[in-house]
């Protein structure tokens, strides 16, 4: 709005060590900048020959007599280069490719079956956070989509049920969840 300080913060600018930010605009009266006369162009310029060091303050000069530029810039880190600020925009600053959370998920079995037992069939049941994907593997083989409550069906043994959380941004948890139980036979009569 013309005539009053106006801050933005969704805004986002790919900028590197050394880059200057300045302003261009053109147009009638306080269109981005202040106390301009109507129907002039308005330019800003850096006023020296050469990039400012990171950090320091500079002085630009705009085309046109009696106008102020109001403009300011927070820069924020960019550790992983991906052109997110690492304090307010990406919060992923290890992986270049995820702009968001980037803990993994702790998936938890709930339920299962006794250590011992004779039943051929065992029910699991797991949490993790809101929004996570499952995966399920039995007794080693390759993890794949599950539900809870999960039902396999197995015979007599040892077997190992894990299961594995993902949660919305793709993050998969490292260190899944996982049972261990026996399936006696039965005594006969």
């Amino acid at each position: 709005m013309p005539g009053q300080l106006n801050t933005y913060t969704d805004v986002r600018v790919a900028v590197e060590a050394g880059d200057v930010i300045g302003i261009t605009a053109t147009g009638g009266s306080g269109l981005c900048a202040r106390d301009g006369p109507a129907a002039v162009g308005y330019q800003a310029h850096y006023a020296a020959g050469s990039d400012p060091a990171p950090g320091s303050a500079v002085l630009y000069t705009p085309t046109a007599s009696n106008v102020q530029f109001d403009v300011s810039a927070v820069v924020e880190p960019d550790a992983d280069g991906d052109g997110f600020g690492d304090e307010s925009q990406d919060q992923c600053p290890s992986d270049a490719s995820k702009q968001g959370d980037c803990a993994a998920p702790d998936t938890q079995i709930t339920r299962g079956p006794k250590d011992k037992t004779k039943k051929k069939s065992a029910t699991f049941e797991f949490t993790s956070e809101p929004g996570a994907s499952f995966r399920c593997s039995l007794d080693g083989q390759p993890f794949a989509a599950c539900t809870s409550p999960h039902v396999v069906r197995v015979g007599k043994g040892k077997h190992a049920m894990s299961v594995q959380s993902v949660d919305a941004a793709g993050n998969a948890d490292s260190s899944p969840a996982s049972d261990q139980w026996k399936v006696k036979r039965k005594k006969k009569k």
